[in-house]
């Protein structure tokens, strides 16, 4: 089962939620902090500021993101996860 979407969550200080879903593409959109991102399975990967994100290698897939907030204050973090790139029209 293929999933992805825009999602918003909010992680407190230091914080680290897990999150199911298929893709090979991940972007922050915004955020209040920095954060760490990991894939199930990969490197844990340090995100400064929105407008950034992570692109597997070719014919990798994950399946499971972990999202750790690394400001150190509560985070909001909106987000796309998929198998297509982000287009941000803003």
């Amino acid at each position: 089962m293929k999933s992805f979407g825009t999602r918003t969550i909010k992680l407190a200080a230091n914080q680290t939620l897990n999150i199911s879903g298929e893709g090979d593409f991940f972007y922050v959109v915004s955020a209040t902090g920095s954060l760490r991102v990991q894939t199930f399975g990969g490197a844990p990967v340090d995100l400064p500021a929105e407008k950034t994100g992570i692109k597997c290698h070719p014919g990798d897939v994950f399946t499971q993101l972990q999202i750790t907030d690394t400001s150190g204050a509560a985070n909001s973090i909106s987000f796309f996860f998929g198998f297509a790139a982000f287009v941000d029209n803003r």
